[in-house]
């Protein structure tokens, strides 16, 4: 009886032993492996240390390496990341953990695919395959990161660029996460934003972003959408622009073109192969250099040089779509000088093909009768309006309205020079230039 008493605490000791060294010998190298079986990556972990009065499991040095073709991350490095649980879970058939993770890079690119026009209808899709297991002996119920880097690719051969990444997301049970994620910056061509923040939610179908809010100089983007997880991974989106610096958002050959403050709405909505955009925006304190020869015509009849001018009023409906901006409903004038409405297609390489009416005050084009009835011959709300055809590029646009009105000068350059017009006849003269 008594060796009973004093062997039977041996064997439970014994198996608690067994049961820890089981659970914990090998967990450097099983972790390595259901990494690499969740992730379909191939994972290295530099150094591990337990430490059981704390619950604490300490992975440094660690780099994964995506080798699944269709998932939309590349690579990842994290410098140190701390598992935390509690001793008696090492008991159960499942162990949950919380990890911190601190240091860390990750490389992105975007399912989505470069514009190209449509496959033919019998062309089939090809196959996903299945995602693999995850892990079924952890559970991961928390996740925090701090000092993060990512790196996005997209489809058209660019890089966008967050800086200062870090997020908490916990999760009840399930596939069910919610995330409070902030960033220091987001680079991505001229597109160079100040501090952000989301709040994300996502389950095994979807993942929906609430209270995005990004600093651009002294104004904002806010926006909320959802994207599903499942290819062709559709996402639906919202977004609002407050005072958000015109340079920001165009590239760097319009910048010397183009200045003012954004503020408008923009709904998103595509997938792996496709995607649009439409909405409508103002721009405030908005500064056109795009017309030169715009300058011209004003001057022309007694009107300010525009060039480099202040605008009341810029407006206009927004459309993308196959890499193409359409800007329709174009409401652009200073009172009393000019006003511009039409629409203008605006291509990736920035080829323009604009069909716009100029309008000039009546009293003004009124004193060059040829000109208002040959030229500006629809008058309306106290302007005279002439069509204008506008292509080219930002460096060098094209226009067909200088040709008619040097055709109009010509036929009255002698009485232009009897009036004693000598600066509208130099005017002239520059349109041939």
């Amino acid at each position: 009886m008594r060796i009973a008493l004093i062997v039977v605490p041996l064997v439970l000791i014994a198996a608690v032993a067994g049961f820890l060294a089981w659970k914990i010998l090998g967990l450097k190298d099983r972790l390595v492996a259901q990494l690499e079986t969740a992730l379909h990556a191939t994972a290295e972990i530099g150094s591990l240390n337990l430490d059981l009065g704390k619950g604490e499991l300490l992975a440094a040095n660690i780099t994964l390496q995506n080798q699944r073709a269709d998932a939309p991350w590349d690579s990842a490095a994290i410098d140190q990341a701390e598992i935390h649980f509690h001793f008696t879970d090492l008991f159960a058939a499942v162990m949950p953990l919380q990890i911190d993770l601190t240091g860390w890079k990750v490389s992105l690119h975007t399912t989505a695919q470069p514009y190209a026009p449509a496959p033919d209808a019998g062309t089939p899709a090809p196959a996903v395959p299945p995602e693999p297991p995850g892990p079924a002996w952890i559970r991961v119920t928390a996740v925090s990161a701090s000092e993060g880097e990512v790196t996005l690719h997209t489809a058209d051969n660019q890089v966008v660029l967050v800086h200062g990444v870090s997020f908490h997301s916990d999760s009840p049970g399930g596939a069910d996460w919610t995330t409070q994620l902030t960033v220091g910056s987001i680079a991505a061509g001229t597109f160079v934003t100040e501090s952000g923040s989301v709040e994300l939610h996502s389950d095994a179908s979807s993942v929906t972003f609430n209270n995005l809010l990004v600093h651009c100089g002294d104004g904002q983007v806010a926006g909320s959408g959802t994207l599903d997880l499942a290819a062709p991974h559709a996402l639906k989106a919202n977004f609002t622009a407050n005072a958000v610096p015109l340079t920001l958002l165009v590239a760097v050959r319009w910048q010397v073109k183009l200045s003012g403050l954004v503020s408008g709405t923009v709904a998103y909505q595509g997938d792996d192969a496709a995607g649009s955009a439409q909405g409508h925006v103002s721009i405030a304190e908005g500064k056109f250099n795009l017309f030169p020869w715009l300058g011209k015509v004003t001057m022309l009849v007694g009107l300010p040089d525009v060039g480099g001018m202040e605008v009341d009023k810029a407006e206009a409906d927004l459309a993308w779509k196959n890499h193409i901006v359409s800007l329709t409903n174009i409401d652009l004038r200073k009172e009393s000088v000019f006003r511009v409405t039409g629409q203008d297609d605006i291509a990736a390489d920035g080829t323009m093909d604009g069909h716009l009416k100029l309008g000039l005050p009546t009293a003004a084009i009124s004193k060059w009768p040829k000109h208002q009835t040959d030229v500006f011959s629809v008058t309306q709300d106290d302007y005279s309006w002439a069509d204008v055809h506008v292509t080219g590029t930002p460096e060098a646009p094209q226009e067909d309205l200088s040709p008619r009105l040097l055709a109009v000068g010509a036929e009255q350059g002698t009485d232009l020079i009897k009036e004693g017009a000598q600066k509208a006849t130099d005017l002239f003269n520059q349109f041939l230039k």
